[in-house]
């Protein structure tokens, strides 16, 4: 936080902005699918989710938590990858963007 009290601080930040709304909420995405998908029981997550809306869990929900929705992540963080590497975020010297 210190960081963004001095003069640089706005670059800092937009550096900051970029690489975490590209790259870390994408991990993490992955990562809730990962968790509730193959660690949480599937089962228990029915019960839960009727209990809370009175809507039956349809089954294909488990295919989409477990397998498509990670795919889909995975292939978004790989282009933001390569696009990143093509074409490095803002005007910023090259030890800025890591």
């Amino acid at each position: 936080g210190l960081l963004m009290t001095t003069n640089g601080g706005v670059h800092i930040l937009d550096i900051f902005d970029h690489y975490l709304s590209d790259f870390l909420l994408v991990i993490v995405g992955f990562a809730e699918c990962i968790c509730v998908g193959w660690a949480y029981p599937m089962a228990k997550l029915g019960r839960e989710v009727e209990r809370h809306t009175g809507v039956a869990y349809p089954r294909v929900f488990q295919v989409l938590v477990r397998f498509v929705t990670p795919a889909i992540i995975s292939v978004l963080f790989v282009f933001n990858l390569v696009k990143e590497l093509m074409d490095p975020f803002g005007d910023y010297p090259a030890w800025a963007n890591g």
